[in-house]
């Protein structure tokens, strides 16, 4: 993961940008040992894999009460993330099985993240309005 302050690197304020990388050997040991719907591991993805998880650019606006986000973007990150899921790594405790169980379709998110735009106002000490668009192939 590699992140970059654009105001220092090409003169753009309050701009950064992220590169995020993985790889993942594919063992499953939900799949092969346990058996359960929910895998053991937030981090299984059943086959070998190398990909960029997130490569995006970040604007926030002078005031810090708005930024806008484009790139390919685990939404994740920021919609339907529990603080205490921090704390763990089983999958019982990240995004909600309604989310990450729907499929193809379903949202930008770890291994397959897409190309996304979130925007995102500060209402209020404790309110934060946030918005997000991804981009599905036809």
């Amino acid at each position: 993961m590699a992140t970059a302050d654009l105001d220092q690197i090409a003169g753009l304020p309050r701009t950064t940008a992220l590169v995020h990388g993985f790889y993942n050997n594919g063992a499953s040991f939900s799949g092969t040992v346990v058996g359960d719907a929910q895998v053991v591991s937030s981090i299984e993805t059943g086959m070998p894999l190398l990909r960029v998880l997130e490569a995006w650019v970040e604007h926030v606006g002078r005031d810090d009460r708005w930024s806008a986000k484009a790139g390919l973007y685990d939404i994740n990150s920021e919609f339907d993330a529990l603080q205490t899921s921090l704390l763990f790594v089983n999958s019982a405790f990240g995004m909600g099985s309604d989310l990450g169980t729907s499929g193809r379709n379903g949202p930008s998110t770890f291994p397959g993240t897409g190309l996304a735009i979130r925007g995102q106002a500060r209402l209020g000490r404790a309110l934060t309005l946030r918005r997000g668009h991804r981009w599905r192939p036809q």
